[in-house]
Formats: structure tokens, sequence, C-alpha cells
């Protein structure tokens, strides 16, 4: 929603953030940065499998372009940094996570945080239907962030081979409906969730495939239950605060 609604601000903010800050790494004599860029900067693939090697072989996808122009601006701009300057610049896509200081705000929250806040407040109020948008067939993976964090960490603490490097959680994805129902048991919600298919399903399948930075020897520490429990309790607390 927020996307398709604010697209000056989300190509004008990003470039001028990540500009600003490759820019000034380099001014200021910085010999290694790692910059997180989006798989929204992969182009869609029948299979559904986004590979380092796919990046820039084909436009991605147009109702993101704002923000995906923004980030395929910022690996491109790594890679010159790295090959006419001889810096470490260099680029991590993660898959969608989320986790504690996430947004719960109803335009900008990812998709766990919303379901969280949702499913929640039908909860509270007794809600015997919960509606999910579109088929809840879309399969994507998800990660906790100190995951990606510790991700982040060991390419930084280790010789980078590339320019690009995957962060997923190598499970094959989760679909929107399975993600759901993994909501409903960590909320405690009783009623049951359908979908609404009048709304659209978007992309069916993304899933970053991780092996580079997994043959480094880097696994997920966290399963997807356990992190939605963790970000739940964290919900509870800010809720109750701003009650």
């Amino acid at each position: 929603m927020y996307r398709n609604s604010h697209p000056v601000e989300l190509l004008l903010e990003n470039l001028q953030i990540q500009n600003n800050v490759i820019s000034g790494a380099y001014k200021y004599g910085i010999k290694k940065l790692l910059f997180m860029s989006s798989d929204f900067i992969y182009p869609n693939k029948e299979n559904g499998i986004l590979r380092e090697e796919d990046f820039f072989t084909a436009m991605p996808e147009q109702k993101d372009l704002p923000y995906s122009l923004a980030k395929t601006v910022g690996v491109k701009l790594c890679d010159y940094y790295r090959r006419e300057y001889g810096r470490e610049f260099f680029t991590v896509v993660p898959c969608a996570f989320f986790g504690i200081n996430s947004s719960f705000d109803p335009e900008k929250a990812s998709v766990v945080a919303s379901l969280i806040a949702r499913m929640d407040e039908a909860k509270e109020k007794g809600e015997k239907e919960f509606v999910l948008w579109g088929t809840g067939r879309p399969v994507k993976e998800f990660l906790y962030s100190d995951d990606v964090a510790s991700a982040c960490v060991m390419l930084m603490e280790k010789d980078i081979q590339y320019g690009l490097y995957n962060i997923s959680s190598g499970t094959g994805g989760t679909s929107i409906y399975e993600l759901a129902e993994c909501v409903k048991k960590c909320v405690g919600y009783k009623g049951s969730i359908t979908c609404d298919t009048t709304k659209p399903d978007g992309i069916m399948r993304r899933i970053p495939d991780s092996s580079r930075i997994q043959e480094m020897g880097w696994r997920p520490k966290y399963d997807l239950n356990t992190a939605i429990s963790i970000m739940y309790k964290y919900y509870l607390s800010t809720r109750d605060r701003v009650k």
C-alpha cells in the first residue's frame, strides 16, 4: 500500500540515503562496507528461485520499481567503487525478515508485523473470521532479524569473493496462508482464516537462493515459530505501553 502511494519518497529518499553513506564511506577511507539491498532487485522467474547471477538480467517487477531502482543503483555503486578504487564494498540481499523494533503501522508494516497486529486485534474483539487478501498461496522465505544480522557479521569478518550475497533460511519458503496459521497459533486466535480471492495475490513465489553464503558456513538459528513468538511478545509490550 505504501509503496504504491509514495513512489517519489521511496525512490528519492533511498537514493539520498545510500548515495550519501556509500560516497561518504569512500571519502573517509572506509575499506569495507556492507550495503543492504532487497530481493526486489531481481526479475521475476518462472520457478521463483532468485540467484545472485540473475541480478540485472531483466527488469524487476514494475509495481515495485521506485524501490527496486534505488536498491539496484546501490548495488552497482558498490560494484563500481570496488572496481575503480579497490574498496571492499559489497551487497547483501536478505529475504523478508522481521524482528523487534519493527513497525506495526498499518500502512508500512511488513507482512509478519501486520498479521500479528491484525490477528491480535481480532482476538481481542472476539471476531470469528480473519480475512487474508488473495488466495494465501504466494510463497516467500522469512527470517528473524538476528539471523540476518549474524550473516552480515560473518561476511564482514571474512574475505569477500563476490559483490552480492543472498541471505535466506534455505527452507524452501512458506506460503502466506501457512504464515497466517503460524501467527494464529502464537497469538492464540480461535477464529477461522479465510481468503478474499477478489484481492490480488502479487508475485506467487520469490525464494532467494542462499547457497553462496551457506557454503561459507552460515546457518540461521531461529525457526519461524520461535521468531514469531519473540515478535509477538515484543508487540504486546509496545501495545500495552501505548494503552
